[in-house]
């Protein structure tokens, strides 16, 4: 049995030294990132002036180790905040693109699976069935290269190597044009006291976009919220992405045990139009495939509107099994993942029209409720 699976999560277990350090070079690095921009641009965050007065002294600084002192208190000043907002608005700021960024990790992921997994090619050329019988080829050669490469703990030159091939293949691809309302909009919240505070780095949120990268076809976008396990913040910002933002799935991460602050399932009910109980049930029963533990989780799904909101395990491991499901050696579902019955629902609701890559999850629909491809 696996034990690393997601039972209720702990929140008041103290943290390790390797994952406070962690958190903190995290930190640091981001502080270093603030430091690096100008005034006109500082302005454009919404920072505490204790922590812009701190940016603001260290950019006068010249020797070095007062500025790695100063750099480490804006390391500590950080953990008050949301990081996922300031990373956003760096990016914005050094003209990276939220499409250009999902492009890179996707094909990164590609990378390692072909490198992992022989039958990952197939997977590939399943999603791109124009590849000429020569770039198939180059593939193959470039993947038996990387693993040697890798086995022999030589210079990663194929490995680089694979990545521009697929980067060649895939930003080639011919993708009919889409217009915003196709587009889907998805709210990711992380409910975890220690987390938002900065004592640890989120891992909720990067699973659930590394996961989305690989399993959507369609154009989608992420607006992310890192809050700690308070009830009427929760709420807020369930609202929040719901009414405002107007996401049409919100996927929450954390607090859904037995333990006292353990309140998202109680604040999620609270803004609910409606219940959804079929997708709690499902995800207690792919995790106790795992732990017996599983039946002391209590994720809710409920619809806010034109919003479905569903809360989800802590634990990567645990969010893609309950996404994706579980499947047998050969790629056969034996428990079908929750977002399989995803698409449907938002159609239902009134939200775009969501297509998924059928090696990561397959999306059900009836046959009345199927479009046709396009060309097909």
């Amino acid at each position: 049995m696996d034990e690393s699976h997601d039972a209720p999560r702990d929140d008041d277990a103290p943290p390790s030294k390797t994952e406070r350090k962690k958190a903190m070079l995290a930190l640091q690095a981001l502080g270093e990132e603030l430091v690096a921009l100008s005034h006109e641009q500082l302005a454009r965050f919404d920072l505490p002036e204790t922590l812009l007065d701190a940016v603001r002294a260290v950019q006068r600084i010249t020797q070095h180790e007062a500025r790695r002192r100063q750099g480490q208190f804006i390391g500590k000043l950080m953990r008050d905040i949301d990081p996922h907002s300031i990373r956003l608005e760096i990016d914005r700021i050094k003209g990276v693109s939220a499409a250009a960024t999902a492009q890179m990790h996707r094909l990164e992921r590609w990378r390692e699976r072909l490198i992992e997994d022989d039958k990952a090619l197939d997977a590939l050329l399943a999603e791109q069935p124009h590849c000429d019988a020569l770039t198939v080829q180059h593939l193959r050669q470039l993947v038996r290269n990387a693993r040697r490469e890798r086995a022999d703990t030589k210079p990663p030159k194929a490995f680089r190597q694979l990545y521009q091939q697929l980067k060649t293949l895939l930003d080639n691809e011919k993708t009919p044009p889409m217009s915003e309302k196709d587009r889907i909009k998805i709210g990711l919240v992380s409910i975890s006291d220690r987390a938002s505070k900065g004592v640890y780095q989120d891992e909720g949120i990067p699973a659930l976009q590394g996961w989305f990268e690989a399993a959507l076809v369609s154009p989608w976008t992420t607006v992310t919220r890192l809050i700690p396990d308070e009830r009427p913040q929760i709420e807020a910002t369930l609202k929040e992405l719901a009414d405002v933002e107007g996401c049409h799935l919100v996927l929450t991460t954390g607090g859904t045990g037995p333990a006292p602050r353990d309140v998202t399932p109680e604040a999620t009910l609270a803004v609910a139009d409606r219940e959804m109980p079929g997708f709690g049930e499902q995800m207690r029963q792919i995790s106790l495939r795992f732990v017996p533990t599983a039946i002391l989780s209590r994720q809710v799904g409920v619809i806010r509107g034109k919003t479905l909101i569903i809360n989800l395990p802590g634990q990567p491991k645990s969010i893609k099994e309950t996404l994706e499901g579980l499947k047998d050696a050969d790629g056969k579902a034996v428990v079908h993942g929750i977002f399989a019955a995803v698409p449907y629902c938002i159609d239902l609701i009134g939200g775009p029209y969501v297509e998924t890559h059928e090696a990561v999850i397959k999306a059900f629909r009836p046959k009345s409720a199927i479009r046709p491809k396009p060309g097909g």
